[in-house]
């Protein structure tokens, strides 16, 4: 599984990528067969109101079913980067788990007489 990051509007961070290269590890090394590639674009957006956000978007290519994109803005960089790989990781996992239960539920069932 290659995970390209690009920060954009952010100060270059070593810290920063290798959170977010542990981050795609962990929420989807159990699928890392199935991924070629996980796009990370992490930005910080100067909103219209007086705050402003970080914002991280992740798009996996999956062997098969194409791609999945998952976002997430938060005020801590961090926390989106985090929660942005939460969401792609439960896609992931009904997407490729979907197809599991479909084939499962294809086998002829036995009745007992």
């Amino acid at each position: 599984m290659l995970v390209n990051v690009r920060l954009r509007d952010l100060p270059p961070s070593p810290l920063l990528v290798e959170h977010v290269r542990r981050r795609a590890d962990f929420a989807l090394g159990r699928f890392a067969p199935r991924i070629a590639t996980v796009h990370v674009v992490v930005s910080h957006d100067h909103g219209p109101r007086a705050g402003s956000d970080k914002r991280c978007r992740i798009t996996a290519r999956i062997a098969g079913y194409g791609s999945l994109t998952a976002s997430s803005s938060d005020a801590y960089t961090r926390d989106a980067v985090d929660r942005a790989f939460a969401r792609l990781a439960r896609a992931v996992a009904r997407t490729i788990g979907g197809e599991a239960r479909a084939h499962r539920r294809s086998w002829p069932l036995e009745v007992a007489s």
